[in-house]
């Protein structure tokens, strides 16, 4: 199975990301592919497990009640084009919290559960709510381009919940959350 582990946007954040994922799959034809997650920040790379869920559920409980809610800010969003696809996110400014959070779970769950760090991880990760990723004709590509990169869009929000996502497979047309784990932040 594949794990993803999230903070969860506020409503406020998540109806405006709902939103654009809307406005871009009737003006473009992106897809509602992402829709079918409650709308979050990845904190990590999402990776294969084969070991005990509950350990590593327990693990996420304990690792989250010992935090402090804290703040996230969305910047702006960015769209590019990435081995042929467009992909639109919400770009969300790096914290200090929130790099030292990523740097624990790589390290953590690498430790404890023989995780290894994929893709991104590290230094090269930026924090993000995926929006779309699909195939689009290069014009279609270029005006998403020319509208939505680097649009700004201020949205503030005081992280409360995290949660886990797991799934069979990580092909985004067919992830299949089948155990949403949530976790309130702080004790």
């Amino acid at each position: 199975m594949y794990v993803g582990i999230a903070i969860l946007l506020d409503d406020r954040a998540a109806k405006t990301a709902r939103k654009l994922m809307r406005e871009l799959d009737a003006g473009y034809g992106t897809g509602l592919t992402f829709s079918h997650l409650v709308q979050h920040v990845s904190l990590k790379q999402s990776f294969p497990y084969d070991g005990d869920l509950k350990e590593l559920e327990n693990y996420f409980r304990e690792l989250f009640s010992q935090l402090e809610p804290f703040e996230i800010c969305i910047e702006k969003i960015e769209a590019r084009q990435l081995d042929g696809k467009a992909i639109v996110w919400l770009k969300v400014r790096e914290s200090a919290q929130l790099r030292a959070l990523h740097e624990r779970l790589c390290t953590e769950l690498r430790d404890h559960f023989g995780v290894m760090p994929l893709g991104y991880d590290g230094v090269e990760w930026q924090f993000h709510s995926t929006i779309a990723i699909a195939d689009v004709a290069d014009d279609a590509m270029k005006q998403i381009m020319d509208r939505y990169h680097d649009r700004e869009l201020h949205l503030e929000f005081t992280a409360r919940k995290a949660v886990v996502f797991c799934s069979m497979n990580m092909n985004p047309e067919s992830f299949l959350c089948f155990k949403p784990k949530r976790f309130s932040i702080g004790r």
